[in-house]
This record gives C-alpha cells, structure tokens and sequence, in this order.
C-alpha cells in the first residue's frame, strides 16, 4: 500500500491528494494547465471567482504567485465585513480582492455577467470558479492513475463534487477501469448536468454514479453529527481530515456501502483543502501545524509547474 493510501475499515482505504501535493491537494491538478496556458499566453495576471473561505483562491493565489504571477480574484460579501484568513493570505500573495453581492454572485454563470467581468481584465488570464474548465479536467484526469498506481485492485473511487470538475476528471481517468462515484456537497442539480457535459459521449454512465443526497443541508453546512464522525475518523487513522468536501464523502462512501450500493475493494480520494478548516472554530487550531509541516514540503514536486 502507498504512502498516500490509508485504511479505514473493512474493503475501504482513503487516498489522500495531500500526500502529493501538500496543501494544495485536488486543486493543483486542475490549477497546473490554466496556470501553464497563462504563461504561455505571455499573460502575468489571472483573474478567477470564489467565496470568502475558498480552497480554489487559495491555491490560486498560492500557486501563480510561485512562478510570478498576481492577479484578481472576485469574492461573494461585503467589504466592510473585513477578511477572512482565507482571503487574508490571498493578498499576501500579491493578489487584490473585488467583492461581490449576493445577488451578482448568484449570476457568476450567466455568460452576460462573466462577459462583462471579463471585459474589465482584457489582458488577464480568466478562471472559473473551482478550477473547473476543460483544462482542469484534463489535468484532474491524472488522479485517476495515481489512484490506480496505489490501489490496483479497487472497485470503487468514491470522490465528493462541489463544482464537478475534479470528479468529471476522475471519471475520464479511470474510463471504466473502476466505479466512480460523486457525492454531491452542493444542493445544486446542474453540477452532474455539467459532469456530463465535460464527458461528453466519452464515457457512459454505467461507469460512474453521481449521489445527491449527502449535501447535509447544502455546501458548507456540517452540522455536529458529521463534524463527530469526521473527528472520530481523524482519532483511528491518524489524518486531518476535511469538513465540507471529505467529511460528506467519507459519510456517502459507509451510507452505500451499508445499503449494498458498493460492495469490494474501496477508495475513497482525499481532495485536500484542509485551509478550510480555518471556518471552523473547533477545527481551526490544527490548521497551523499541518501548515507549518506542509509548507515544507511544498515546491518539493515541481510537477505542476510544467
């Protein structure tokens, strides 16, 4: 077994995206071609959208200011409201922020709004929210393999979905080799319209599923009995675990099989984003160890870069 891959209970392992990409996790595969076709395109600022405590501008700003870049990143709140660590470490980076109501966040999809948000950075490289473009579904498609490298005998990758482009890259990666299962985080049906979208008539749907009620109230909601079982995970495996995205996918991944959906070997993907934790009061403090640690490691794998 890899140094990334950790047993959980029976047939069931998680395999952590940490582990190859301390801190950064799922994002810097969907971050590292953007990030390239950038600096391809001779373009030194990058522009992308997220919300106060978000792991995609974090990484973002992380990652492009490594090899030179600033930029944008557009915020859902208000500028009275003072920063989160999130965001505070964002402008570190060099980045600026612009906030967003409610209200034009809310059309953050709708091409007239990214028209003309566009239409303000002309010379900037644009990213949509969570990384998830063509480009980091193709990036997202590696994880598939490293998986796969791990655990070779598995059946099951069960991964949660918040934007739907890491998952739609699993999906593509593994192309049948083994069950892929999304756990929704959101309460919002497009995100498996979009997933199909991105695969297209690629692959079909008996080689992967998608499970839409795990959200526990919508994104960002972790009411104390998922909190307790993330925890109690956390004290018999000896990982940080990760509340919004990691915690529904672990709770899906025991739901399922406990109901005979998956049955044999199991992977359930660590996707990372443990700055998170930060938005949590009862989890934050064991954010800056890990951080401290990670930040060490960090660069050591100059994969994303190229």
């Amino acid at each position: 077994m890899s140094a990334a891959t950790t047993p959980l209970w029976e047939e069931t392992s998680l395999f952590s995206l940490n582990s190859l990409y301390p801190l950064h996790g799922n994002k810097a595969y969907k971050l590292a071609p953007n990030i390239r076709a950038a600096r391809e395109e001779g373009l030194d600022e990058i522009v992308t959208i997220g919300g106060a405590w978000s792991n995609h501008l974090w990484s973002t700003a992380h990652l492009a200011s490594s090899v030179g870049l600033g930029g944008v990143v557009y915020v859902r709140g208000e500028p009275g409201h003072g920063l989160t660590p999130t965001l505070s470490d964002v402008v570190r980076c060099g980045f600026e922020i612009e906030f967003l109501s409610r209200g034009e966040y809310r059309k953050k999809d709708e091409d007239s709004f990214l028209k003309a948000l566009k239409a303000r950075h002309p010379k900037a490289f644009w990213i949509p929210e969570g990384g998830s473009n063509e480009a980091g579904v193709a990036g997202a498609a590696l994880i598939a393999d490293h998986v796969l490298a791990a655990c070779p005998q598995v059946q099951h990758v069960v991964m949660a979905a918040g934007t739907g482009g890491t998952f739609a890259g699993l999906v593509r990666g593994l192309c049948g080799r083994a069950m892929a299962h999304g756990v929704c985080v959101t309460k919002d049906d497009s995100i498996e319209v979009k997933v199909r979208e991105w695969l297209r008539e690629r692959i079909g749907h008996d080689a992967w599923r998608f499970h839409g009620d795990y959200h526990w109230g919508g994104y960002a909601k972790c009411p104390k009995d998922l909190i307790t079982f993330m925890q109690d995970l956390e004290s018999r495996c000896g990982l940080l675990l990760e509340p919004i995205y990691v915690a529904k996918a672990l709770w899906a991944a025991k739901a399922l099989q406990e109901a005979g959906e998956i049955t044999g070997q199991t992977v359930v993907v660590h996707t990372g984003g443990l700055q998170g934790r930060r938005g949590f009061e009862q989890l934050a403090r064991s954010w800056a160890l890990h951080y401290k640690l990670g930040s060490k490691q960090e660069g050591t794998d100059s994969t994303w870069r190229r």
